[in-house]
């Protein structure tokens, strides 16, 4: 079976206290199209300290299943990493990626953006199927769903500052700037 990963994401009102890990992320997106994506990422765990390099691509699913993307992922060296440019176009992400637990043995996946894609904090919740992404009820401390689309990593990399604080818009940017103050 080829590996899937169903999620949706929100904005969020505030960042709880029940934070189980923090990874400090840099990825790279070294070649995109219309159906797929290509990254390469370093993820350092800040409580451990153990450093990952992986190798992703990542392809649209079926358009039927809306939360839907294959993703296929290999861990490679930090030489291998290092050595990549992101495509033309596309900036390098960083990012911290606070973990928290949610109801159902799920998890939300908050990311805090670094640089020009300073103030966007998004958070991420993946499923086991499309039904239980569907059936998903948002914790009180989400604000809102936003399109998986205009949120992609992938997308973000290639917006200017200016289109990521049109994208946020100034409700969220506020919310935002008032969580990172905490």
């Amino acid at each position: 079976m080829v590996p899937t990963e169903i999620e949706r994401k929100y904005t969020i009102n505030y960042l709880p206290n029940e934070i189980k890990k923090i990874f400090k992320i840099t990825q790279k997106h070294i070649y995109r199209d219309s159906v797929c994506n290509i990254r390469v990422r370093k993820s350092e765990d800040l409580y451990t300290n153990e450093v990952k390099y992986t190798h992703t691509i990542k392809a649209k699913g079926k358009e039927t299943e809306i939360f839907s993307i294959t993703e296929l992922e290999k861990e490679i060296t930090e030489e291998q990493f290092e050595e990549v440019k992101p495509f033309k176009g596309s900036s390098t992400i960083e990012k911290y990626r606070v973990i928290i637990p949610l109801e159902d043995g799920l998890k939300a996946e908050v990311d805090i953006f670094e640089k020009k894609l300073k103030g966007l904090i998004i958070a991420e919740v993946e499923f086991e199927s499309i039904q239980q992404a569907k059936n998903f009820e948002m914790p009180f401390w989400f604000e809102e769903e936003v399109s998986h689309n205009e949120f992609s990593n992938r997308k973000m990399s290639t917006k200017t500052r200016k289109e990521i604080l049109e994208l946020i818009g100034n409700k969220q940017l506020e919310i935002n700037e008032k969580i990172l103050k905490e």
